[in-house]
């Protein structure tokens, strides 16, 4: 493509340049992404886009030669040229870490002139007021766009300076705000920013031609630095808008003051809290801003590192602060200034302070209940005391009324060899079976002495039936049991129920042959069955079998079994179909037994 005598080589190369700055400026918007949680990164995101926009339209110049085509697409770059400067100073103040620029009410006004220069140039009969008169200049190496501005453009122009210069003017704070460890990114990005301003100051000046001013190497070169800022020198991973996110945002007091103690910075936290003006605190002596807080300046002129604590009241109110002092210091070791973080402790205190006091009364309950122990061991010692005095006097009045009821049982015996009178023979008995009945309720009356004497204990439920076995005579009965991992936690006396059941199917089964004893399981807690083929238990008895003195014989043995086993929580009913045979039900609940001694349930 030619215009008059120009050769399109510089075209086409121009053209790939701008392209090769648009591939640049894209790779830095796809990294861009990855940045989270930064409030200077949509901007940058949008500016990015913006430069992008500008760099392709550039790049199409070349590719036409038609002046209409040149004009559109001078009107689609201004999008860009009308925003950028905007977004430019977004972006630096986002960065630098002032207060969020979202949410200040002018906002909004600094896109009115970019806004309008859009209109103006897309509104048929308006555009004059921004642009007129085009033309091509074909003086230079590539052919440009000329054209005259109109009174808006003017507008525009200085708009843009403006935003540029302060962009650059906050670029320059954020420099010396840095630490050394980010000032090589931050001049990368400074000594880009300066050549792309200067380039557009002289084109604005006059200093040079528009030709020359639409040359890609200063854009170019803007872009390279600005990638060295980015990716080698991670110029945009810390932020000084940390100031912004923390300082600001944090409920802690944050005081700077320097060595010769003027206060150099204070966050809304601190200027709230002591109710300061900013302004005009920054600046000031601490004797000028504290003047009505004399024991806070006291704290103040106290060494370093220490933690201390202050007492701020507000009205009725009392808030409690613990003080950080720490010094800043120089690469030398000079102290620059200190820094102080005051931390809200005043719930903490009263937390302690609630502590103490509870702490305080638990003392007194512990005092207490160690005075109601002691006298109640006092008493327990006294209980047991008297209690095995009234063992041995049961014991030695059981064993005095024993021998004085044999003495009787033997002379009545004597007598009865004698006696030939039916109606004697018949009182004789009378008084015989009385003093066993007696002898009876002395037997029971010493095995139920000894219910709850001693401490529970686990009983192994298999042994115990061979224990019993032994001890009667099962020969003719055939007993089934398959329990031997079986335990319960009872009485020592438990041994009794056991004997007590054999006992009954022997005595009163009629025609017992067979002995069944098994454990059925039902979640935690399970049950101990005994069952036999006797002729069971009739219905208007299974309840009352277990009365004190119901029973053919004594009545004492099924009452018995019950109270052994009510000492662990333990239950016996009968549940035997009449002529069937008597089925006893030991009802055990969750933790009181066990099997293998690896299941093993809690006592509750």
């Amino acid at each position: 493509m030619v215009f008059g005598s120009q050769p399109d080589f510089f075209l086409i190369t121009f053209s790939l340049i701008y392209l090769i700055i648009t591939a640049i400026l894209s790779l830095i918007l796809i990294w861009s992404r990855n940045v989270r949680n930064n409030p200077a990164i949509l901007p940058f995101q949008i500016l990015l886009v913006l430069f992008i926009i500008a760099t392709v339209i550039l790049s199409l110049f070349s590719f036409t030669n038609s002046l209409d085509t040149w004009i559109l697409l001078e009107k689609i770059g201004y999008f860009s040229y009308a925003y950028a400067s905007v977004f430019f100073f977004i972006v630096t103040w986002q960065y630098i870490g002032y207060k969020d620029i979202w949410r200040c009410k002018l906002t909004p006004l600094m896109f009115i002139v970019p806004s309008i220069t859009i209109l103006l140039l897309w509104m048929p009969g308006y555009q004059s007021l921004m642009m007129s008169d085009f033309y091509f200049d074909t003086s230079g190496i590539v052919p440009t766009l000329v054209y005259q501005y109109g009174i808006w453009g003017y507008v525009h122009t200085i708009n843009n300076v403006i935003f540029m210069f302060g962009s650059l003017v906050l670029l320059v704070i954020s420099f010396y705000s840095h630490t050394d460890t980010r000032k090589k990114g931050i001049q990368y990005l400074l000594a880009g920013f300066i050549i792309f301003c200067i380039w557009n100051m002289l084109y604005t000046a006059g200093f040079i031609p528009l030709w020359v001013f639409n040359l890609p190497f200063p854009l170019l070169l803007f872009s390279i630095l600005m990638s060295i800022a980015i990716f080698l020198y991670n110029a945009l991973d810390f932020l000084p808008m940390a100031r912004n996110l923390v300082l600001e945002q944090i409920s802690d007091l944050f005081l700077i003051i320097s060595v010769d103690n003027r206060v150099i910075d204070i966050n809304p936290s601190m200027a709230q809290a002591f109710d300061l003006n900013h302004r005009s605190s920054i600046g000031a002596h601490i004797s000028e801003v504290f003047s009505n807080y004399p024991d806070f300046i006291s704290i103040l002129s106290e060494s370093d590192g220490n933690v201390s604590f202050f007492s701020l009241k507000k009205g009725e109110l009392a808030l409690i602060y613990s003080i950080k002092k720490s010094t800043i210091s120089d690469k030398e070791g000079n102290a620059l200034g200190n820094v102080l973080i005051l931390h809200d402790i005043t719930e903490l205190e009263h937390a302690l302070d609630m502590l103490e006091k509870s702490n305080t009364e638990l003392q007194l309950i512990n005092t207490k209940l160690q005075d109601e122990i002691t006298e109640r061991k006092k008493v327990e010692g006294a209980l047991h005391l008297t209690m095995k005095k009234l063992t041995l006097l049961n014991s030695m009045t059981r064993h005095d009324i024993r021998n004085q009821l044999r003495t009787i049982l033997g002379f009545l015996y004597f007598d009865k060899k004698e006696l030939t009178d039916p109606e004697q023979i018949r009182r004789n008995q009378m008084e015989n079976n009385a003093c066993l009945s007696i002898l009876n309720h002395i037997e029971f009356a010493q095995l139920y002495q000894d219910v709850g004497k001693y401490e529970p204990i686990w009983n192994s439920v298999s042994e115990i039936i061979e224990k019993v076995i032994g001890q009667l005579n099962l020969s003719e009965i055939k007993i089934i049991h398959d329990i031997s991992d079986f335990e319960l936690f009872a009485d020592p006396l438990f041994e009794k129920v056991l004997y007590t059941c054999f006992d009954n199917s022997i005595k009163h089964g009629e025609r017992v042959t067979e002995i069944k004893i098994w454990v059925d399981t039902h979640s935690d807690s399970c049950s101990l069955m005994y069952c036999d083929n006797g002729v069971g238990i009739q219905e208007d008895e299974k309840e009352v079998i277990f009365n004190h003195g119901y029973g053919k014989n004594t009545g004492i043995g099924l009452f018995l079994a019950k109270e052994i086993l009510a000492i662990t929580k333990l239950t016996i009913k009968e549940t035997g179909e009449p002529g069937k045979g008597s089925r006893f039900e030991i009802e055990i609940p969750a933790g009181f037994w066990r099997i293998n001694f690896s299941t093993q349930h809690n006592i509750s």
